[in-house]
């Protein structure tokens, strides 16, 4: 399935991807693996763009859906750093 690689994310960096396929697409962090998101793909959804923070170690939201062809963008708001690794 679709691998999410993001580089290493400093405080405010940004790493965006698109998803084709529908499903459901599990994440975590590799520097802090406790912390883990889910992306679903529905194609009932008209979501066409969505955004997680990663505030406090943790993904918020842990889960969100969007239509297929819909980009997820992930923003650091901590001071450390983390990713953005599929399961």
């Amino acid at each position: 399935m679709l691998e999410l690689k993001s580089p290493t994310l400093g405080h405010l960096a940004v790493y965006v991807h698109g998803f084709t396929t529908g499903g459901s697409y599990a994440y975590h962090c590799t520097i802090h693996p406790n912390m883990h998101g889910t992306v679903v793909v529905d194609s009932s959804s008209v979501v066409m763009s969505d955004s997680v923070s990663i505030t406090n170690s943790t993904f918020v939201p842990a889960s969100i859906t969007v239509a297929p062809n819909a980009t997820v963008k992930w923003t650091n708001q901590d001071n450390v750093n983390h990713t953005v690794t599929s399961d």
